[in-house]
């Protein structure tokens, strides 16, 4: 079985968000492992509630400069963007051989099973962040 690591990243003001997501993925895609990355300082008491995910921290992949770095140079919001590929790479190097980046603000309310298809052999895939009818992508049409 090909092992899939589901990942979103979050602030503690966004941890009802990455719970949610979280849960849904639980739910719709028991077998992948869920991770959670928290980019800011978050206690015990705050992250209750994400015993179905492995909680990770930026220290986890990055050095203690480029830690130091980063963080003064952005906002929270900028942190996240910023730590996309560093936490893909995390956990590619941890040897999952698909990893789903999601969005906390996204929802699962079904199978994954045709995007993890459309990932089979595939460097990279990526979702167009938009939807029919918002004057984005003319002519895109689907759901994933």
């Amino acid at each position: 079985m090909i092992s899939t690591a589901i990942i979103c990243i979050g602030t503690r003001d966004h941890l009802a968000s990455v719970r949610t997501l979280l849960q849904s993925a639980r739910k719709h895609a028991a077998e992948a492992s869920r991770f959670a990355l928290l980019i800011d300082s978050v206690g015990a008491e705050s992250v209750e509630g994400l015993s179905y995910a492995e909680v990770l921290r930026p220290e986890d992949m990055l050095s203690a400069s480029d830690f130091e770095t980063l963080s003064r140079k952005y906002t929270a919001s900028e942190f996240c963007f910023a730590m996309k590929a560093p936490v893909i790479r995390f956990l590619l190097t941890r040897g999952f051989e698909r990893v789903l980046y999601l969005d906390a603000d996204t929802w699962i309310l079904g199978s994954l099973d045709g995007v993890l298809g459309e990932m089979a052999g595939a460097a990279v895939l990526l979702s167009p962040h938009w939807r029919p009818g918002t004057g984005l992508g003319a002519g895109y049409c689907g759901e994933i």
